[in-house]
Formats: C-alpha cells, structure tokens, sequence
C-alpha cells in the first residue's frame, strides 16, 4: 500500500520545492530558489521512475505531476526570471512573464493528448525549458538585457514547437 502512494510523495516534494522557490524568490534568496528548482526537476524524474516501477501509474498521479510541474518549471522560472530582470521592462515584462508559463500548460496538455515515438517528447519538456530559465536568469547579472528576453521567447516556443526532444531516461 505505501509502496503505491511512493511516486504521489515524490510529485507533492516537487511542487513543495516550487512553492517554496516562489517564496525565496520574493524574498531575495535567487541562488536557493534555482537550487530548489532544480531539486523539483530531480524530484520530478524519480517521481514516473518510481510509478513505473512499482506499477503504481495513475490518472491521480498524472494529474498531480502536470500541477506540480506548471508550479515548479513553469512559474517559479517565469517569476525568477521577472524578478531578476525583465520587471524592468514594465508591460512587456509582465506579458513576457505570463508567455512562458502559459506555453508550458499548453505543453503538458499536449503531453497527456498526443501519443509521441518511443523514448521522445513532442515539444521540450516544461522541466527542461524550466531549469533552463531559472539557471539563465541566476546569471542575468553578467548578460546582456535582451538576452533573457530571447531565451524565454525561445523556451516558450520550443515547449509548443512539434520538434523531436529525446527523453534522457528510458522506459
């Protein structure tokens, strides 16, 4: 029994990680919010890994999975990101901040509706594209200020592009 619930407590450590990156964000604390983000994406991998293995898939958890995913890869990101640099840019900024996470619901949608090849994604998967962001915008610091601008346009397109991702861990 606790076996089956093992892959839910990885998902919920996931979207624990998110929420508590949104608020060391808020509070200034960028390098723990990345490293929480991060932790999330771990999280994230163990989480089907262990629903795989111990035959524990369900709709419960695929549910729970994309949530927890919008919140830590697609929010919190979008939020570091607005925060360290792009606020500055007013409008545009709070715009460019809701794009990403916007694409990124898209992209999960897309992921429980479309079948795609063995051992691929359709479209970059909303982890990637997350941390991507999040180590981006640590370093915005020492990069140009368009640059973070290119990225989250990039990222967003690549999550609902129809492009061929390889899944880096196997079924």
């Amino acid at each position: 029994m606790i076996a089956k619930c093992l892959p839910s407590f990885f998902t919920i450590g996931n979207l624990f990680a998110g929420i508590v990156s949104i608020l060391f964000i808020y509070n200034g604390k960028m390098r723990q919010a990345v490293l929480l983000i991060i932790l999330a994406m771990v999280m994230d991998s163990v989480d089907g890994y262990a629903a795989r293995r111990l035959n524990a898939e369900s709709e419960f958890g695929k549910v729970l999975d994309s949530l927890s995913d919008l919140v830590s890869f697609g929010i919190a990101p979008a939020f570091l990101m607005y925060v360290t640099i792009i606020h500055e840019l007013h409008t545009a900024g709070i715009l460019l901040t809701a794009l990403f996470p916007v694409c990124g619901a898209l992209r999960l949608a897309r992921f429980h509706t479309q079948e795609s090849a063995p051992n691929t994604f359709i479209g970059m998967p909303i982890p990637a594209a997350g941390c991507i962001l999040a180590i981006v915008a640590l370093f915005t610091p020492m990069i140009h200020k368009w640059e973070p601008i290119l990225f989250i346009l990039l990222l967003s397109y690549l999550m609902i592009s129809k492009l061929t991702f390889v899944k880096l861990i196997k079924e």
